[in-house]
């Protein structure tokens, strides 16, 4: 069982703005590979979001991940936007338990340095997958908000560097609980 924080953030460590705004990701040129992100997502079996990327996903209309189960955690949740969503108030690792009940191997954090924070802490993380953008935003939401780990070691997996300046990073994070 693999768990997945999979996002892309700007060079100053950045994920979304302040607000939470990701427009600046728009302004990347396409690429014949998509950035490797279809090869990522067919690999996915469950998604796991926070309360904050999933009202920013309401907004996007209709639902992006049909077909795959999408839990969302956090308390004073709108109701489920799609049949695929399950709306949790579980801790991390009830939920992960969850996915490994229902047998789902690779699991992907859906954003947010606070949801993907609380999996770190708890030793849930098997792999960091970062895409750094060339863009410096100043301030926002950091890819990981402060917490409990101190030091965390990682493996370099797999990098990529696209001639437009993007540079993709792959992690095993070595001090995982999980295999």
């Amino acid at each position: 069982m693999s768990v997945i924080y999979y996002a892309a953030m700007s060079v100053d460590g950045f994920i979304a703005t302040a607000t939470g705004g990701v427009e600046w990701l728009e302004t990347l040129p396409p690429v014949d590979d998509g950035y490797g992100y279809d090869a990522f997502y067919g690999g996915v079996d469950a998604l796991v979001m926070g309360r904050a990327t999933y009202e920013q996903i309401q907004d996007f209309g209709e639902w992006p991940y049909a077909g795959k189960p999408a839990w969302v955690l956090g308390r004073g949740l709108l109701p489920a936007m799609h049949p695929d969503v399950i709306i949790s108030q579980a801790s991390v690792q009830e939920v992960m338990a969850e996915i490994r009940a229902r047998g789902l191997g690779v699991t992907w954090l859906v954003g947010g340095g606070q949801l993907a924070r609380a999996f770190l802490d708890a030793g849930l993380v098997t792999e960091l997958y970062v895409t750094i953008t060339p863009h410096l935003l100043g301030a926002g939401i950091p890819l990981l908000a402060p917490g409990a780990t101190q030091v965390t070691a990682l493996r370099l997996l797999d990098s990529r560097v696209y001639d437009v300046g993007v540079v993709q990073l792959r992690y095993a994070v070595a001090s995982s609980g999980e295999s």
